[in-house]
């Protein structure tokens, strides 16, 4: 080795110090090889233009230098280098021979350059154009290497080497191979159009740098590196190769490509059979199938910075047992997928990529591969933005998934997925499970999206937890085809058209719990198709349908401890023949009613729940549906509390309290059949309990009717009913009313043992008092308690009837306390003197009033007081003061006309009373409330009696048949007074109904004076009308 070391030193010497010779070809020597042979080491052989055709053989150290070249050549060189301006070809004229072979014997190194040469004719597979071998420094600068049979540039087990500047291209084999532990520095190189590889690397221990370096339009990949080598790949463009621009493969092999352009290859970069690679920010444009590939178990990637983008197939696909880790990668519109692994044992880490615009698929994951899939972007896929499927397991963390097709696709049996801290918005739907999925779908924010944020469908175990789901299209979260899942503790929000959350199909079984559903479109929650389910602890709240649906036979939910509120419609409506358990809810403050349960089939148990302010009934069951309502809290709904409809309806209503309700307690109509048993009904501001309609039949058994304001119950139009064993205590009117087709007749079946105590007078209207009913002050301690200012005032109207002063004071302080105002006080207590006939109290406390609220509507009350006792001027100024200033409430508007027109009439001026009566009736032309008939009889009466008073007697016949047709027509459906019954009676009279008008006037007095006088004073009306003939009066004389 000692003379190795001093060779090299000779070498060093010679050349530095002018030593070394220059040996000119053809002047010194006819042939390169010549030279070679006659050369002593360190010597330069120039080589002057001209075709060389020879083999040639370096085994020394030396330096070729070929005409016109100005690189690494020395001053003294530079001139005769310059002097020529031709080439320097060296052709080979030996068949499967390389064309320069530099190599040395073993033990031996030596420095080769090359500089300045074109070489070229290799023939036969072992025809390279360059052939270095062994222990040699060789540096090939400047060098032209073309269309040789074999490789262009060959190296095998070099200690170093340096490649510059040099052009290979056209050869038969591989451009460049390099193997067997070389070291090779490639800069500046140009690769082209060689028949396989444009830089072929292999073996162990072989490290070779790419750099700076054109690779192109070679037959096979621009470069591969494969069987154990290493290689760094910086800042070349790659470009139109036949295969993969880039091939890392084999293990062992260690690749790093950085900053490099991989273009219109027929693949982008290649690593795969256990090789590993860095990708890190190159352009990998335009290939014609994947941008990048990572194939094969023990296969290991970093493709980190990179634009990869139109590629034919997929950006980057990551297959059979690789893995891989993509970083703030960019990439986009790839003709399929974006990135997609495969396969059992495929692993790969996603963060903080930019992955758009494919024509399928953003991150396609499939049969087993797994991924976790952190901080990227993915929009624009045409597809899907991430497709998990067929086994595959991804954990998906804070991505931000957007303008998809579908955002997230989880499909498939064995399929595991987490999706956690995901923004997901404006998709065509945000996120899939399917097909036997399973995972959790947790904190992510589902927004924005065309049609459905969240889909479950055929899946077993997927579970929804705190996301915040809205401004969705459609649904929030559609649940179907058999899916099973859990979905709590989401916000559900504005989501249109359909529902928040829809459930469908047989065997579908989510369980609903601790969500905020709000603000949706249509439903908060619908469920149909025959889907089953649990809904509890949600807060359902202002939804443009109602709170839940159920429709379809063979739909069943539980529905419990729930808070729902707000909703357009209902707060839980039901049709369809579905089925629905609802206990221990709170439902309130919804557009309609509380619970809605509708048509044949449809059966509900209402059970433990608190439900109140309602705009129209708290629970409303009709068209043949079948229930249970029982236990529940019923207060301040719009209309009734309970409200049954319908021929077949069938409900039992049990241990309820039901009270302060704005009509009636329960109200059971049209055919409708019930059961009611042990409930509390007080306070409502209409009736206690009311049943109309013939075919409608009730039993009522065993409840507290106490303080409504007008009946306890009532009962009319041959509606039927048992009524045994109630308390009817402290109603405004009476206990007990009956009215009928024929007026008391056929309602009652059964009434027996019941305590009517202190209501409004009569106890019984139309209806004789059982034998053994019992009138004494009831233990009421079972009313919870009174919480409403409206049943405090009737509490107190009741204490006032039996002369109990101090528990009236007492109910109408708590009333106050409660936040009843002085003007409810002062109306409760104007009516009870009013029903009384102490008119001047009942004036007093209605000025009250109207001192409190000019424009209250008790000034009508106080109108028609003023009226009754002959005040007229006062009743004129009222009615006139109404008139101006309730352009808001049409109804009050159209009694003060009616109202004004008697004034006239009484006060002596009909022709003025005429157009105040048809006042009345351009306000309401359309007759939809019993209040409404009741207004337009006594219009009809008066504008009668005016045209009578001035001699038109066909038109007032005419009016009073009016009259007649609507009064008799109302009162089938509803109670009226004296005032009411006496205007009907002489309607009927002065049309020659002078049975049916007796009788109407009969009632009306009995109703001012007692039975007993009725009798009596309709013999005066009698004797009033012995003036007229019985013909005459037929006739309407």
């Amino acid at each position: 080795m000692q003379w190795i070391a001093l060779g090299f030193l000779f070498s060093f010497i010679y050349t530095f110090l002018g030593i070394a010779e220059t040996i000119t070809v053809p002047n010194d020597y006819a042939t390169i090889q010549g030279a070679i042979d006659a050369a002593n080491p360190g010597d330069t052989i120039f080589v002057k233009a001209g075709c060389y055709k020879e083999n040639l053989l370096i085994t020394k150290p030396l330096r070729l230098l070929g005409e016109g070249t100005t690189v690494n050549i020395l001053p003294f060189e530079r001139s005769l280098a310059s002097q020529a301006g031709g080439e320097s070809i060296i052709y080979g004229s030996r068949r499967n021979k390389p064309v320069v072979v530099v190599q040395t014997t073993v033990g031996k190194e030596i420095n080769v350059e090359l500089v300045g040469l074109k070489i070229t004719g290799g023939q036969g597979k072992q025809g390279s154009g360059i052939y270095v071998k062994g222990s040699v420094h060789v540096k090939i600068m400047e060098c032209e290497v073309f269309t040789n049979e074999g490789h262009g540039i060959e190296i095998h087990g070099v200690i170093n080497g340096e490649l510059s500047k040099v052009k290979v291209y056209g050869n038969g084999r591989n451009g460049i191979f390099i193997e067997g532990g070389s070291e090779i520095r490639i800069r500046a190189a140009q690769t082209q159009r060689n028949v396989l590889i444009g830089i072929a690397i292999c073996d162990k221990g072989t490290f070779v740098t790419v750099e700076n370096s054109g690779i192109s339009h070679n037959g096979q990949e621009g470069i591969l590196i494969w069987n154990g080598a290493q290689a760094d790949i910086f800042g070349n463009k790659i470009y139109t190769n036949g295969s993969y621009g880039l091939t890392v493969e084999q293990w062992g092999t260690l690749c790093v490509a950085k900053q490099n352009l991989i273009q219109n290859n027929s693949g982008g970069v290649s690593v795969a059979q256990g090789a590993q690679g860095q990708i890190l920010d190159n352009k990998v444009l335009g290939n014609a199938s994947h941008g990048v590939l990572v194939a094969h178990y023990g296969t290991k990637a970093l493709i980190e910075k990179n634009s990869i983008e139109d590629n034919s197939t997929v950006g980057v696909a990551i297959v059979v047992g690789a893995r891989a880790t993509l970083r703030a990668n960019e990439i986009k519109a790839n003709k399929y997928h974006g990135v997609e692994m495969a396969n059992i044992g495929t692993y790969a880490e996603l963060s903080d990529n930019k992955i758009s615009n494919h024509t399928q698929v953003g991150v396609y994951v499939h049969d087993g591969a797994e991924v976790m899939f952190m901080h990227n972007e993915v929009w624009g896929n045409t597809s899907r933005g991430i497709l998990l499927e067929a086994a595959a397991d991804g954990t998906l963390i804070d991505n931000k998934v957007h303008d998809n097709g579908l955002g997230m696709d989880v499909s498939g049996t064995e399929t595991t997925a987490s999706l956690k801290e995901n923004i997901v918005q404006y998709n065509f739907d945000g996120v899939a499970f399917r097909l036997g999925a399973q995972g959790e779908v947790h904190s992510n924010r589902i927004e924005g999206n065309k049609r459905i944020g969240i889909i479950i469908a055929s899946t077993q175990r997927v579970t929804i937890h705190a996301n915040v789901i809205g401004n969705n299209e459609h649904e929030g979260i559609l649940v179907w085809e058999g899916a099973k899942c859990e979905i709590s503790g989401n916000k559900i929000y504005n989501n249109g058209l359909n529902a928040g959350i829809s459930v469908r199909d047989p065997e579908t079984k989510p369980v609903i719990q601790e969500n905020t559903i709000c603000d949706n479109k249509g439903w908060g929650i619908f469920f149909y198709k025959s889907a089953k389910g649990v809904v509890t602890k949600n807060e359902i709240y202002n939804n443009g349908y109602s709170g839940i649906h159920i429709e379809s036979s063979g739909t069943s939910l539980l529905i419990e401890g729930n808070d729902i509120y707000d909703n357009a419609e209902f707060g839980v409506s039901l049709t369809s023949g579905a089925e629905m358990t609802v206990r221990r809810n709170e439902v309130c403050n919804n557009r309609y009613s509380g619970i809605v349960v509708a048509e044949e089939k449809s059966t509900a148990v209402v059970e433990g729940n608190i439900i109140h302010n309602n705009s129209e009934n708290g629970v409303f069951i009709y068209r043949g549906a079948q229930g249970v309502v029982k236990g529940n809290e019923i207060y301040n709904n719009g209309f009734a509390g309970v409200y049954l409809k319908s021929s077949g309806t069938d409900v039992s209503i049990e241990d309820n309290a039901i009270y302060e309700n704005v009509e009636n307690g329960i109200g059971i109509g049209e055919g409708a059949h019930g059961t009611i048993r042990g409930n509390y009904i007080y306070g409502n501001s209409l009736y206690g309990i009311v049943c109309a309609d013939n075919g409608t039949y009730v039993s009522v058994e065993k409840n507290v009717v106490a303080l409504n304001a007008y009946f306890g119950m009532w009962i009319l139009r041959s509606a039927r009913a048992h009524v045994l064993e109630n308390i009817i205590a402290m109603n405004g009117w009476s206990g007990i009313s009956v009215l009928g087709y024929d007026y008391g007749e056929n309602g009652i079946v059964d009434a027996s043992h019941n305590n009517v105590w202190n209501n409004g007078c009569p106890q019984y209207l139309g209806l004789a008092k059982p034998q053994t009913d019992v009138s004494r002050e009831p233990d009421l301690s079972g009313i919870a308690s009174l919480k409403g200012p409206t049943i405090c005032q009737q509490l107190g109207i009741a204490y006032m009837r039996t002369g109990e002063y101090d528990k009236a004071i007492a109910a109408f302080k708590q009333s106050h306390k409660l936040g009843g105002t002085e003007v409810s006080f002062y109306w409760a207590l104007g009516n009870y003197f009013y029903n009384l006939g102490e008119y001047q109290k009942a004036v007093l406390n209605y000025q009250n009033i109207i001192r409190k609220n000019p424009h209250h509507f008790v000034c009508l009350d106080l109108a028609w007081l003023e009226f009754q006792q002959g005040r007229l001027d006062e009743a004129a100024d009222l009615f006139e003061r109404i008139i101006k200033t309730s352009d808001d409430d049409v109804s009050l508007k159209a009694w003060a006309w009616t109202g004004l027109g008697w004034v006239y009439f009484v006060s002596g001026d009909p022709k003025n009373g005429i157009p105040a009566f048809k006042k009345t009736f351009d306000l309401i032309s359309e007759l939809r409330y019993p209040g409404d008939w009741e207004l337009h009889l006594f219009s009809y009466t008066g504008l009668g009696m005016a045209y009578e008073a001035i001699g038109d007697l066909d038109k007032a016949y005419s009016a009073f048949d009016e009259a007649v047709k609507v009064g008799e027509q109302v009162l089938e459906c509803h109670a009226f007074g004296r005032d009411f019954l006496g205007l009907l009676g002489i309607s009927c009279l002065r049309t020659g109904k002078i049975d049916q008008g007796l009788t109407y006037l009969k009632k009306a007095l009995a109703l001012s004076f007692g039975d007993m006088s009725a009798d009596t004073l309709a013999g005066l009306v009698l004797e009033e009308l012995q003036g007229y003939h019985e013909e005459d009066m037929r006739g309407g004389k």
